[in-house]
């Protein structure tokens, strides 16, 4: 879809006041054919939006225009979610988490443990098995939402659907966070046992494919309160008991968007148009 670029800019410096910048959001949210844009005004002496209009070159319905405000702040707060979240997520170094994996992994397949510690050493191994395998999930969820995003900008309209989906973006984000940490925050103290293990005479052989110091840095004392901060930001101090992850999702995404009419209603207070 082309766009006059110039002509939007026009449009949005209608509303635009003293000692303020203008600038429009390129992609457009249609009701009944008609192309309606979101135009942002801030101080040319700072970033921070003072005000919003929403534009369109196509009509002058402001009844129309009304309604295409909450889909643009839906869209746009949710892909800036995206961006400033599962990004961060995805990039995540897992090289020594791996690393211990394997360590586990060398010694479990060694069959040098006693049952009660092969137990102890087969959870971990689990557990951080099952976290790497959610960081590619994590990665791939990035991949989609970057792909979904050329897609719009190619388009040059963003729809209904693509509400939903950058909406499922960012809750999975949180759900695959939640499910990497809440194993490894409940068996914490699986890697006090594994820490003091380590110069056991049977175990001491396997020192070289691993720092002691990184051993360390995955007990309870080092990592416990770091991994509740991380499960309590997530859940937001909510008790989710015995909740499947089907439930958890739902609740978050109600949670969500209840969110995102709140602050749709605070963002609306801020319009200079219509």
């Amino acid at each position: 879809m082309q766009i006059d670029n110039e002509k939007l800019l026009k449009l949005g410096k209608k509303y635009q006041k003293w000692l303020e910048a203008t600038s429009v959001n390129l992609d457009a949210y249609k009701i009944n054919g008609n192309a309606y844009y979101l135009a942002n005004y801030t101080s040319k002496f700072s970033t921070k939006i003072k005000a919003y209009a929403v534009i369109s070159p196509d009509s002058n319905d402001k009844e129309e225009a009304m309604q295409a405000i909450s889909p643009h702040f839906y869209f746009s707060i949710s892909s800036n979610n995206i961006l400033d979240s599962t990004a961060k997520r995805a990039k995540r170094d897992f090289s020594v988490l791996e690393k211990i994996r394997d360590y586990l992994k060398i010694i479990v397949e060694s069959e040098v443990l006693d049952p009660k510690k092969e137990i102890i050493y087969q959870r971990s191994l689990n557990i951080l098995q099952s976290m790497t395998d959610l960081q590619y999930e994590m990665i791939q969820l990035w991949e989609g939402s970057q792909s979904l995003e050329n897609t719009v900008v190619e388009r040059g309209v963003f729809t209904d659907t693509d509400i939903e989906k950058v909406m499922h973006y960012v809750i999975l984000t949180d759900l695959i966070q939640y499910k990497q940490f809440k194993d490894r925050y409940d068996n914490c103290k699986d890697f006090d046992v594994i820490y003091e293990n380590r110069n056991n005479p049977e175990i001491k052989p396997y020192e070289k494919y691993l720092d002691s110091k990184i051993l360390k840095g995955m007990t309870s004392e080092a990592a416990e309160d770091q991994l509740k901060g991380s499960l309590d930001r997530l859940t937001q101090n909510q008790y989710l008991g015995n909740m499947s992850e089907s439930e958890i999702y739902d609740k978050w995404m109600k949670s969500y968007k209840e969110g995102l009419d709140t602050r749709v209603q605070k963002e609306i207070k801020m319009l200079r148009y219509p």
